[in-house]
């Protein structure tokens, strides 16, 4: 039955990773990757403690969600890599969730609206805003995941709205809209175990994904591209 399936979340988008594994919906266990540690070392030993855990194994897998971004281009390319090899050698299908539809959808349900913002360097930010909570926790996108000026974000931001991101305190700082206030450091990065729901919602909703969809959201051209690495965006 499909709302029994083993569903592994992995989330790279940002300097603190996670892994989750659930069962349909419900969490069987989530591991931080921690700051400063390389995605690409630390991610799979995560997942196999989480299957021993759980007394499964890969090969058990029902279904592999992994967060496309936006967020650090080395990041992202991990996690997305990973996700997918992972889900072809089990087999089993795949399925991307925007990282900050993670993010807003582990905000608080009764914030009217949510933004999420990761510093995009040169006065510019990674941006998206949401609408209120759906009786599920997920959130409409208002503004999709986009690069945007630090100013123009802020003055995007609706009344009442909660900043989440590395970027949230200085964003909030500069909205001119009242009761707009920023979220904690606990809350500046989406968890594994949040994209794997929403994946598996979507999953349940319309099905897999091709694997050749499930792209990083890189926003832009890659540094990589412009030194001349051959890295080919999708």
């Amino acid at each position: 039955m499909k709302q029994e399936l083993l569903v592994a979340g992995i989330e790279t988008s940002g300097p603190r990773g996670s892994v989750a594994l659930l069962r349909g919906g419900r969490v069987l266990g989530e591991e931080a990757l921690g700051e400063g540690v390389t995605h690409g070392v630390a991610l799979h030993p995560a997942l196999e403690r989480l299957l021993r855990a759980a007394r499964a194994a890969a090969k058990d897998l029902g279904l592999v969600v992994v967060g496309t971004g936006p967020g650090s281009f080395t990041g992202m390319r991990v996690g997305v890599a990973a996700a997918r090899s992972l889900a072809f050698a089990v087999p089993c299908p795949v399925v991307g969730v925007p990282s900050y539809d993670a993010l807003a959808a582990a905000a608080p349900a009764g914030v009217p609206g949510v933004a999420c913002a990761r510093d995009a360097r040169r006065g510019e930010v990674w941006f998206a805003l949401y609408g209120p909570a759906r009786l599920d926790g997920s959130r409409e996108a208002l503004v999709p995941p986009c690069r945007k000026e630090a100013a123009a974000a802020a003055a995007a931001l609706p009344a009442g709205c909660l900043v989440l991101g590395d970027f949230a305190g200085t964003l909030a700082g500069l909205a001119k809209a009242e009761g707009v206030s920023a979220g904690g450091e606990a809350q500046a990065a989406p968890r594994a175990s949040v994209l794997a729901r929403l994946g598996f919602a979507a999953f349940l909703r319309d099905g897999p994904s091709d694997p050749a969809t499930v792209l990083p959201l890189y926003l832009q051209e890659p540094l990589a591209l412009k030194k001349g690495e051959g890295v080919r965006r999708g």
